[in-house]
C-alpha cells in the first residue's frame, strides 16, 4: 500500500493544494462580501454560481479531458481558474465575482474528475478502498486547513486573490512533472433522474438534501460566523472545525449503515444534524465556544449524508447499472448545491445569521419525514445484499462518475 501511495504522491499533493486554495478562497470571498456591505441575498447568489459551474462542468469537462489528456487538461483548468481569479481581483462587483465563481466551479469539476479517475487507474479491487480513504482524509485536512489561513492577511485587500492563485499554480507543478502514465479517456453514461427516483426515491432525495445543506454551509457559513460576532481568525476556526469534523464519522456511520437498515441510519443522521442546527439557531450571537462545538457535531453527521444516499441508491441497482447511476446521483447533488446558498441567504435576509441553520434544519427534518414514509413503502435490504458504503467528500462528488467508470473495468495499476 505504501508503494501505491508513493506512486500517486504527486497527484495527491496537487489535489491537496487545490483543496487548500479553494478552502481559503471560498471563505475569504464570503467574508469579503460581508465587509463590502453586499446584501446577504447577493452573497448567496455569488456563492451559488460555483455550484452551477460545477454542475455544468460535470457534463462538459470530460470532453476536454478526452481530447487533450489528463495532464494537459489539468494544466488548462488550473490556468483558467488562476486567470479568472486574477481578473476578478481588479473589481469589487457581485457580477464579476459571480462570473468568477461560475468559472471556478467549471474548472474544479474537471480537476476533481481528473484526480479521481487517475487514482482509480492506479488501484485494484484490493486497494481501492484504502486509496480513496487516504485521498478523502487528505481532502478534508487540506480543505479544513485552508480555512485556517484566513487570518494571515487582511481580507479587505487583494492578498487572498493572490493566495488562491498561488495554491492553484503550485498544484499544477507536481501533476505536470509526474512521471506516472496518465489514464485512458474517461467514459461516462447516465441514468435519468426520473429513472433513479423510481429505483430509489430516498437515495435521490438524500443526495439533493446533502447538496442543499452542505453548499449552504460552505457558502454562507462565514457570513453566519461574521454576523454572530466572530472575528476574522475565529471565523476561520469556525469553518475549519465544520469541515474537519466531516472526516470523523465517515467510517462509524458507514459501518452502521452496512449492518442495519440504511434508511434508519439516514433518519438518525439528519435528525442529529437538525438538532445541532437548532442549537446553533438558539445560541447565535452568544456562546462562541458552544457554536464551534455544535458546528462540529453538525459537520460530523451532515457530511455523511451524501455517501449514505449514494450507498442506499446502489442497494437497489444492478451492478451493471452502477456506472450509469453515478452521473444521475452527482446531478442530484449538484441540483441541491446550486440552490442551497441562494435559499439560505434569502432566509438569512429575513431572520439574520440564524437563518442559515433554520434552513439547514428544515432540509433535515423534511428528509427525515420522507425517509420515515419510505420505510412504510418497502422492506429493508438484507445486509448481505447491500453494496459497501463508500465515504465521499462533501465538495468532491463530481469525480465519482469517472471513478465508477474505471472501476467497472478493474484495471491493474500502471507501472
Amino acid at each position: 500500500m505504501l508503494a501505491l501511495l508513493m506512486s500517486v504522491a504527486a497527484l495527491l499533493l496537487g489535489a491537496g493544494l487545490l483543496n487548500a486554495g479553494n478552502g481559503v478562497f471560498t471563505t475569504f470571498l464570503s467574508v469579503r462580501m460581508s465587509l463590502e456591505g453586499f446584501p446577504t441575498e447577493v452573497t448567496g447568489l455569488v456563492m451559488t454560481a460555483y455550484y452551477v459551474g460545477l454542475a455544468v462542468g460535470t457534463r462538459l469537462s470530460d470532453r476536454i479531458i478526452n481530447r487533450v489528456g489528463h495532464i494537459r487538461a489539468f494544466a488548462a483548468f488550473v490556468a483558467l481558474a488562476s486567470a479568472t481569479v486574477l481578473i476578478a481581483a481588479f473589481f469589487v462587483s457581485p457580477y464579476v465575482w459571480g462570473a468568477m465563481r461560475g468559472v471556478l466551479g467549471f474548472c474544479f469539476a474537471g480537476l476533481f474528475m481528473i484526480v479521481e479517475s487517475w487514482l482509480n487507474t492506479r488501484a485494484t479491487t484490493a486497494t481501492r478502498g484504502r486509496l480513496f480513504s487516504s485521498y478523502m482524509m487528505l481532502s478534508y485536512l487540506s480543505l479544513g486547513g485552508g480555512q485556517l489561513l484566513l487570518n494571515v492577511r487582511d481580507p479587505r485587500g487583494n492578498d487572498f486573490f493572490l493566495i488562491g492563485v498561488l495554491f492553484y499554480c503550485l498544484a499544477a507543478l507536481p501533476v505536470s512533472l509526474t512521471s506516472s502514465m496518465s489514464p485512458s479517456p474517461v467514459r461516462t453514461s447516465r441514468l435519468g433522474l426520473r429513472t433513479l427516483y423510481r429505483i430509489s426515491p430516498l437515495g435521490i432525495l438524500a443526495c439533493i438534501g446533502s447538496g442543499l445543506a452542505n453548499s449552504a454551509l460552505y457558502g454562507m457559513g462565514p457570513v453566519f460566523a461574521h454576523g454572530s460576532g466572530f472575528s476574522l481568525a475565529e471565523t476561520s476556526y469556525f469553518m475549519g472545525a465544520a469541515v474537519l469534523s466531516g472526516l470523523l464519522l465517515q467510517y462509524p456511520v458507514g459501518r452502521l449503515s452496512d449492518r442495519y437498515d440504511r434508511r434508519a441510519v439516514i433518519i438518525a443522521v439528519v435528525l442529529l444534524s437538525a438538532a445541532a442546527s437548532v442549537g446553533l439557531v438558539l445560541l447565535t450571537g452568544q456562546d462562541k465556544l458552544a457554536l464551534v462545538a455544535l458546528v462540529c457535531v453538525y459537520g460530523g453527521f451532515s457530511f455523511t449524508l451524501y455517501p449514505l444516499g449514494v450507498s442506499h441508491a446502489n442497494d437497489f441497482l444492478d451492478a451493471k447499472d452502477a456506472v450509469k447511476a453515478a452521473g444521475g446521483l452527482i446531478l442530484a447533488w449538484g441540483m441541491g448545491a446550486s440552490v442551497g446558498p441562494l435559499a439560505a441567504s434569502a432566509i438569512m435576509g429575513v431572520l439574520g445569521p440564524r437563518g442559515l441553520f433554520v434552513f439547514v434544519a428544515a432540509v433535515d427534518i423534511v428528509l427525515a419525514i420522507f425517509a420515515l414514509w419510505r420505510m412504510t413503502r418497502r422492506p429493508t435490504v438484507p445486509a448481505q445484499a447491500k453494496g459497501a458504503f463508500t465515504p465521499r467528500g462533501g465538495m468532491t462528488p463530481v469525480g465519482a462518475e469517472a471513478a465508477k467508470a474505471h472501476h467497472a473495468e478493474e484495471p491493474e495499476p500502471v507501472a
